[in-house]
């Protein structure tokens, strides 16, 4: 007697990332499915669904039922191969690209607050390219903390070197950052950095005795060589009194922890005064308490205020993370709560030695976008760029942008000072910024001057001697 046995189904992994996913900044839904066409071919959608349908399948994922309108474009027949399926592909309506290779398909899209990635890709992809994905599928927070007697390197272009190895070092500590400023928290990710001839039970001691290295940026002005974690690190390890990463990281509390969770407002302070979080303790106590307060005014003239959850903390010899966890809500409870999630990873050589896929998919995944893809493009910082001495014109124009920017700051300050009573006023610098995001100081004058006339100017500066009516008499001009 014969007995037919159905071959069992693969695996299809669809992982949605994010920083509202605690504690892992992403999740993971398994499907059974050898492929992607095969998955598709079986959710294929002929019909408009309702709203719960994405829901059902994956959770609640920004911009997932654009497959379902994607598929009633395409029409009833369902891709039956690779190139069909990239024809589907280009229909999904997505904030950045989507991108379909062999094994996996991903996706990059931002819902107005913080970037979300979301991409499947097969169990044979899987198997062959762990270094990706490993991170991905680790499932818990916590990580193992094995470590072997002879280190081992991850050979990455997006690892920033920070130090290089000198006579008579060994070992390297690598910081991976899973942060960011203004939550751009995918495509502008923090990133990877090392520091050669160190291993992590003397890193903390390394920091403190380093005088912190600045450097001359891209704008002929002084910058930070270090990132703003490692700076506020040693800050905290001289305040604590602690020469120990480990130790330090099960001493950090609320207030710790507040300054952590968002990057933004040391970032901010760091552009403008590179010395911040600089010197000895009389002075780091002084801008500690300087950041406190920039952290506790988050959420000023806004709906939404700022506090934090206790962060979630793993230490070893050769291994230390910190999770921490940042929540927005409106006190007035008119909308729902978000929470963010920053993590912060110090490991070594010895601990890669025993978790080699591990280490290395996790950098990749701190690179930034589409973390499936397999690209390892060296991660340029600004002030990594050359400084280039700015020709006369130049000068001149960067000159203009100063004068512009100050008479901004100027009116959003009037403008502040007579509206914070009134949370229904129309604000003309959101409109400024919505309209013209991302371009030149210079277009924006331009752009908003050419649609007005009549407007007397500064003679000094030559702008508009009222940038406000300027702006709020365009806001009529564009339908506003």
């Amino acid at each position: 007697m014969n007995i037919f046995r159905r071959k069992p189904k693969k695996k299809l992994y669809f992982v949605v990332r994010n920083g509202y996913q605690i504690p892992l900044g992403h999740r993971v839904v398994e499907f059974e499915a050898d492929n992607i066409i095969e998955w598709v071919q079986k959710h294929w959608v002929t019909d408009e669904v309702d709203e719960m349908h994405s829901d059902n399948l994956v959770g609640r994922v920004y911009n997932f039922d654009s497959i379902w309108d994607a598929m009633l474009e395409y029409g009833n027949k369902s891709p039956r191969n690779t190139t069909e399926l990239k024809e589907w592909a280009e229909l999904i309506s997505v904030e950045g690209e989507v991108i379909v290779e062999d094994g996996y398909l991903s996706t990059i899209t931002d819902d107005d607050e913080i970037c979300v990635e979301w991409c499947f890709f097969t169990e044979e992809f899987k198997l062959q390219h762990p270094e990706r994905v490993d991170y991905a599928l680790h499932p818990t927070w916590e990580f193992p903390l094995t470590f072997e007697e002879q280190g081992q390197e991850v050979n990455l272009h997006s690892i920033i070197p920070l130090k290089k190895l000198s006579d008579a070092e060994e070992g390297t500590t690598y910081c991976v950052f899973l942060t960011a400023r203004d939550g751009s928290t995918i495509q502008d990710v923090t990133g990877s950095f090392k520091f050669e001839g160190i291993r992590l039970p003397e890193f903390g001691n390394y920091l403190r005795e380093t005088e912190n290295p600045m450097k001359q940026g891209w704008d002929g002005n002084m910058r930070p060589f270090w990132e703003a974690e490692i700076i506020l690190l040693k800050a905290h390890l001289i305040l604590q009194g602690v020469k120990s990463i480990p130790e330090l990281f099960t001493q950090m509390g609320e207030e710790v922890n507040k300054l952590n969770a968002n990057c933004s407002p040391l970032g901010n302070k760091l552009y403008a005064d590179p010395f911040f979080m600089v010197g000895d303790r009389e002075k780091l106590i002084q801008d500690t308490q300087e950041l406190q307060s920039l952290c506790d005014s988050q959420g000023e003239r806004s709906v939404w205020k700022h506090k934090t959850a206790s962060p979630r903390v793993q230490t070893s010899e050769h291994f230390c993370q910190i999770r921490f966890h940042e929540i927005v809500y409106d006190p007035d409870q008119n909308h729902d709560q978000t929470e963010h999630l920053s993590s912060v990873f110090y490991f070594d050589d010895l601990w890669i030695a025993a978790n080699p896929v591990l280490a290395e998919s996790l950098i990749r995944y701190s690179k930034g976008p589409h973390f499936v893809d397999g690209v390892d493009i060296k991660r340029e910082r600004s002030i990594d760029l050359p400084y280039v001495e700015p020709t006369a014109e130049e000068e001149k124009q960067n000159e203009f942008d100063s004068q512009l920017r100050r008479k901004i700051d100027e009116i959003k300050e009037q403008w502040s000072a007579q509206e914070e009573n009134n949370k229904d006023a129309s604000d003309p610098f959101s409109f400024l910024e919505i309209n013209f995001h991302g371009d030149s100081l210079t277009k924006y004058a331009i752009e908003l001057g050419l649609k007005t006339e009549g407007l007397k100017l500064d003679p000094e500066t030559g702008l508009p001697e009222s940038f406000y009516e300027l702006v709020a008499a365009n806001i009529a001009d564009k339908g506003q």
